[in-house]
């Protein structure tokens, strides 16, 4: 095989790469915490890449990414004969080079062709002969590297086939950069001048949102060559958290999903939700049917929407029903999967998705849909061990000055003190808050509201 040495010092356009170094404040409204962001760690800027002159299996656009004069590290984005049908189409050969194998594996994960993934890792013989080691060892790396594939195939399958475009992925992602890393020796060592190496440790391909800057990182920790000159894979890829972050927020639904007037929680302008804040003491007699008028009540009104394709910034106007208190402005991100609180960063960066990604990821939405009974998520609107919403095991009939809403969902979180409960019906919102804190008691219900079509 020929060994080619490729060092790129300037001029390489790594728009998915680098560390992200964003802080992000508290909301303003029902208060989240901000974690530090996920950062996933850059690209290395010398390149080893392995490859003989002709590539079997016909990879579209290789031959011109071996040209000198064509920028190695961006192909195949600019390379002319790379067109999203032939690679939709292209059928997984052996892989005879790294960057078929890698590329391969991309092919499969976005067709959704998971067992002709596991095909391209090993089965513990041949794991045992190639990586030289006993078959205890063997047969536990390869259960773990097709646990890791299994895992892989189900972050690129959708989570329902309603929800998926006609196309799947292949209609929103392509291949973009590619990185072969160090060539090593199947023990470790480094490749000597005129060896030819048996695997290659820390591999990257980028997968690229077409018509945008918004990239994600499929990372290669191990690739194995055989006796017989194919490659495999030696340990699971891995796909960054940006990727995960742009799925969880449901930016991959088809065109129609992507549409607010689906959406849950109906945020349009001129949508207003009314409540009045009643306490246990404001009753006569203590009687919760005979309430006590009260003006501590608001009314929050959807002013303006900066719409940014996939998701909107919602702006709200808050008006107390004391005269003597200013209204109130407070901002939400709404995603076809999240709503979250949009910190002062958050209405300046939006523009930018790349940031939206980020923000995202590290922040706790405030609803996560669907909503369902006995589910719960913590940072980026993911189940976790430290879930910081649930919601119930039963769904609950609500009665309240606005009406009766049957089968509410409700949600509840820890808050300064106490612990809150939220009861949201689909298609109108929220229409009780109840907050029992260290400061005391009370109910925030729905008096009027008002959906426009």
């Amino acid at each position: 095989m020929r060994s080619r040495l490729i060092m790129q010092v300037q001029g390489v356009r790594m728009a998915i790469v680098g560390a992200v170094s964003l802080a992000f404040a508290a909301t303003s409204l029902w208060g989240c915490d901000a974690p530090e962001p996920l950062v996933d760690p850059p690209l290395r800027p010398l390149l080893y890449t392995e490859t003989t002159s002709r590539v079997e299996g016909g990879i579209p656009g290789f031959e011109q990414w071996q040209d000198p004069a064509v920028d190695p590290i961006a192909w195949p984005t600019e390379s002319p004969t790379q067109s999203s049908a032939r690679y939709a189409s292209a059928a997984v050969e052996r892989p005879t080079t790294p960057e078929q194998l890698m590329l391969s594996t991309l092919t499969l994960l976005l067709n959704q062709r998971a067992d002709e993934l596991l095909a391209l890792g090993f089965d513990p013989v041949s794991y045992a002969a190639t990586a030289r080691t006993n078959e205890t060892d063997a047969l536990r790396q390869v259960e773990e590297l097709n646990d890791g594939l299994r895992d892989l195939a189900s972050t690129f399958a959708p989570a329902s086939a309603s929800q998926a475009r006609r196309g799947g992925l292949l209609e929103l992602l392509e291949p973009g950069q590619l990185v072969v890393g160090r060539p090593r020796n199947v023990d470790g060592s480094a490749v000597q001048d005129g060896q030819a190496p048996a695997m290659h440790w820390g591999s990257e391909l980028s997968v690229q949102l077409r018509d945008s800057n918004v990239g994600f990182v499929l990372r290669f920790p191990s690739i194995l060559v055989d006796e017989q000159g194919i490659w495999h894979l030696a340990d699971a890829p891995a796909v960054d958290a940006r990727f995960r972050a742009w799925r969880n927020l449901g930016l991959d639904l088809k065109p129609e999903l992507l549409d607010s007037s689906h959406a849950p929680f109906p945020l349009s302008v001129g949508n207003y939700w009314h409540y009045r804040t009643r306490r246990p003491q404001d009753t006569l007699a203590g009687d919760p049917e005979r309430p006590v008028a009260t003006n501590e009540g608001y009314r929050d009104e959807v002013l303006e929407v900066d719409d940014h394709g996939a998701y909107r910034v919602i702006h709200f106007r808050r008006l107390f029903d004391d005269p003597s208190r200013p209204a109130q402005v407070f901002r939400w991100l709404q995603t076809p999967l999240r709503v979250y609180g949009c910190t002062t960063d958050c209405v300046r960066n939006a523009s930018n998705q790349q940031w939206v990604l980020t923000y995202g990821s590290v922040q706790v939405p405030l609803f996560s849909f669907p909503l369902r009974a006995a589910m719960g998520w913590g940072t980026g609107g993911v189940d976790s061990e430290d879930n910081v919403w649930r919601t119930g095991s039963d769904l609950v009939d609500v009665t309240v000055p606005a009406g009766t809403f049957v089968d509410t969902i409700e949600l509840s979180r820890s808050v300064a003190g106490g612990r809150q409960l939220v009861h949201f019906v689909s298609g109108i919102g929220v229409v009780v808050r109840r907050n029992n804190t260290g400061i005391g008691t009370g109910d925030e219900e729905l008096i009027d509201y008002r959906i426009m079509p």
